[in-house]
C-alpha cells in the first residue's frame, strides 16, 4: 500500500493490493483504454447531460430492519436479462446460494459512489446485512466482504422470527480501536496511514472493543487478485456511513470500514 500525495474520498479508492511493474501497466492499459473508448466517452456526456450526482433513485418498498426472503433460483432468473442484469444490476454469482434465505434489511440505497468516484442514481434496491461481497465461503467479491446489492423484485417481506436466531459462535479475537491522539500521530497531512485514509467518522469508535471479521489477505485490483501490502482488518458490524462526502453525499453503499493494524489493540 503505497502513499498518497492526494486527499482520497474514501476509503474505497485507496489501494490495498501489493502493486509490481506488471500489475501498475496493466492498471494504466485498461485506464488509457477506457479514456479513448467512444462508448465511455458518450456515456459520460450522458451522465453530465442528465446531473445524476444530483438525483437519487426511486425508493426501495423495504425499509432497514424489515425482514425479507430471497427468491428461488427459477424466480430470481425470471427476472434477468441475457447479461445476468435487471434494470441495470448485476445478479452476482455469488448471490446464488442466498436463494431462497432470509435476511434484516440493513439500508435502502437510493444514490452511490462508484468505483470511478461518479455519484450515481440507485433505484428500488437495499442491502442485507448478512450477505457480503465474498460469498458463503468469503472467497469472492473485492476481499473487502461489503454487502451485496438486491433489487426489490428479487425479494419478499416475511414475519419477523419468532424468536431471534441462536447468538453465534464467539469471534475467534477482538480488537480495541487505540485512542485518537494515538492514531492521529500514525496519520500524514491527507489523514492516511501507510495509503489507508482513517476517515473521521472512525474516531467515534476509538476505545471500544469490535469482534474482529476477518484480516483482509488478498483483494481484486487491475484484473487480477493480489496480496494485501498492509496488515487491513475488518471488524463486525462497522459499515462507513456515507458522511466523509459532507455535501457532495449521501453515498448509500454501505462498505465495510478498513482497520490497519497499527490502529488496533488485537487480542489474542
Amino acid at each position: 500500500m503505497t502513499s498518497t500525495k492526494r486527499r482520497l474520498r474514501c476509503q474505497l479508492h485507496c489501494l490495498l493490493g501489493r502493486y509490481t511493474p506488471i500489475t501498475w501497466a496493466r492498471q494504466w492499459n485498461k485506464h488509457l483504454r477506457a479514456k479513448i473508448s467512444l462508448r465511455s466517452r458518450l456515456r459520460g456526456l450522458l451522465s453530465r447531460r442528465r446531473r445524476l450526482s444530483d438525483r437519487q433513485g426511486a425508493p426501495s418498498r423495504y425499509s432497514a430492519g424489515t425482514w425479507v426472503r430471497v427468491l428461488d433460483e427459477v424466480g430470481i432468473r425470471n427476472t434477468l436479462d441475457r447479461n445476468n442484469r435487471l434494470c441495470g444490476l448485476l445478479w452476482a454469482e455469488q448471490q446464488w446460494p442466498y436463494c431462497g434465505t432470509t435476511h434484516r434489511v440493513l439500508k435502502p440505497v437510493r444514490r452511490m459512489m462508484d468505483d470511478k468516484s461518479k455519484m450515481r442514481p440507485i433505484s428500488r434496491t437495499v442491502l442485507l446485512d448478512t450477505v457480503p461481497c465474498g460469498g458463503t465461503t468469503g472467497l469472492e467479491g473485492c476481499g473487502r466482504e461489503c454487502p451485496m446489492m438486491f433489487r426489490d423484485e428479487w425479494l419478499e417481506e416475511v414475519p419477523p422470527p419468532h424468536k431471534e436466531s441462536a447468538p453465534s459462535s464467539p469471534a475467534d479475537s477482538c480488537a480495541t480501536v487505540r485512542s485518537a491522539g494515538e492514531i492521529k500521530q500514525t496519520l500524514d497531512s491527507n489523514g492516511s496511514y501507510r495509503g489507508l485514509m482513517f476517515m473521521p467518522e472512525m474516531y467515534k469508535h476509538c476505545g471500544l472493543r469490535y469482534p474482529v471479521l476477518r484480516k483482509i489477505g488478498r483483494v481484486w485490483g487491475p484484473g487480477i487478485y493480489m496480496s494485501a501490502a498492509e496488515p487491513v482488518y475488518l471488524l463486525e458490524g462497522l459499515h462507513c456511513t456515507g458522511a466523509v462526502l459532507a455535501e457532495d453525499g449521501p453515498c448509500d453503499r454501505g462498505c465495510r470500514l478498513l482497520w490497519h493494524e497499527d490502529w488496533l489493540e488485537l487480542e489474542q
